[in-house]
C-alpha cells in the first residue's frame, strides 16, 4: 500500500516525532522519496524545528525544489509526469553550498537513468536547526501549509550528502537498496490503514499523529518491502529473497 493525499481533503499530514534524525537539520544531509504525483503539485515532506521548515522535497509545476529554493526548478530540461512513480529528493553539503537534485522515473526492473544536478541559478543554502518533527505530505513554513495530492509509499532522511553513485544504487525496486546506504529513518506506508501503519523501518523514528485525511492508495510495481531483498542493477531484473 501506499498513503493516498487528495487536494479535495485539504491539509493532510502524517506527522513522525524524529527519533535519531535531528542532526539532519544541523549540517550535511540527503532526504529521499518515492512517490506518484496526481497532478503537477505535490508536496512530498518537510523537517521542521518547531513551525520552521529545515530540509524539504517539493514537486511544483513538474519540477523538483526544497527550502529556500524556488528557483528554475529540477530537472532543467524535461519534467515530472502525472500519474507515474518518481524517486528523487535533494542533498547539500554541511555550511553554504548549493542543493544536488536527482530524480529518477521509477521503473520495477532498475531501467533508465537517474538525472543528478543543480537548478539554473542556484544559490547556497547554509546549515539549519536540529529536526523536530518529520512531516509527510505538506511543505511551508507554520508547520505545514501546502495540500497534497500524490501517493506516497517511501521516505528516507540522511545525515550526511549521499554521492550520485549512491543516489544509482536506488534505482531498484527494493527497499533494501534503501537501507544498505544506513539513512537515519527509512518510513514507509506498506502497511498503512487509513489511521496508522507510518513505519520507520531502520531509525527510531516513530508516529506522532495525523492530520486530515490520508487514504489508502496503490503501491509502486513489484516494490519489495523486506530489508533481505538483493538491490537490483540498473537493467538487471529484480530478485527477491
Amino acid at each position: 500500500m501506499s498513503g493516498s493525499w487528495a487536494i479535495a481533503n485539504g491539509l493532510s499530514i502524517i506527522t513522525m516525532n524524529p527519533g535519531g534524525a535531528g542532526a539532519i537539520g544541523t549540517g550535511a544531509f540527503t532526504l529521499a522519496g518515492l512517490w506518484n504525483p496526481v497532478s503537477n503539485n505535490s508536496p512530498i515532506m518537510a523537517l521542521y524545528n518547531s513551525t520552521n521548515e529545515q530540509r524539504a522535497i517539493l514537486q511544483d509545476s513538474q519540477k523538483l525544489y526544497s527550502t529556500n529554493d524556488f528557483t528554475a526548478g529540477f530537472p532543467p530540461s524535461g519534467t515530472i509526469t502525472a500519474s507515474t512513480w518518481w524517486l528523487g529528493g535533494v542533498n547539500k553539503p554541511s555550511a553554504s553550498a548549493h542543493y544536488r537534485y536527482h530524480l529518477w522515473q521509477y521503473a520495477s526492473n532498475g531501467s533508465g537513468t537517474m538525472q543528478h544536478g543543480e537548478t539554473t541559478a542556484a544559490a547556497n543554502q547554509g546549515n539549519g536547526s536540529t529536526i523536530q518533527t518529520i512531516k509527510l505530505g505538506t511543505f511551508g513554513g507554520s508547520g505545514g501549509t501546502a495540500i497534497g495530492n500524490h501517493l506516497g509509499a517511501v521516505f528516507g532522511g540522511w545525515d550526511r550528502e549521499l554521492s550520485d553513485a549512491e543516489w544509482d544504487t536506488l534505482k531498484s525496486p527494493n527497499l533494501s537498496a534503501w537501507a544498505a546506504l544506513t539513512p537515519k529513518f527509512l518510513i514507509e506506508l506498506s502497511g498503512w490503514n487509513g489511521t496508522t501503519g507510518a513505519v520507520d523501518r531502520v531509525g527510531t523514528s516513530t508516529f506522532s499523529s495525523l492530520s486530515g485525511t490520508v487514504g489508502v492508495g496503490a503501491e509502486p510495481p513489484s516494490f519489495n518491502y523486506s530489508l533481505g531483498g538483493a538491490p537490483v542493477q540498473a537493467g538487471a531484473m529484480a530478485m527477491f529473497v
